[in-house]
């Protein structure tokens, strides 16, 4: 089951309740992008232009896949061993 499908709360305050601002979820997916933006462009791009060559498009594209694989088995593990 996805994360978004349990009632998983972090630090007492559930995904979808910000305490004064916007949805935990709203936060975690952005971090998570910018994570991925900044490991993925400091591996990927050597030679920052106005254009990605097609070896640095298939750099980035393999980086965020399996960035997004390793996410998806660490959330899978973490909603698994949560006692039901």
């Amino acid at each position: 089951m996805p994360l978004s499908g349990r009632a998983v709360a972090l630090g007492g305050v559930g995904l979808d309740q910000g305490v004064g601002g916007p949805p935990k979820r709203a936060v975690l997916v952005q971090e998570l992008l910018q994570t991925v933006g900044e490991k993925c462009f400091t591996k990927c791009i050597t030679k920052p232009s106005t254009s990605m060559s097609g070896s640095e498009s298939s750099c980035v594209s393999r980086c965020v896949d399996r960035y997004m694989e390793a996410m998806g088995i660490i959330s899978r593990t973490v909603i698994n061993s949560v006692p039901r």
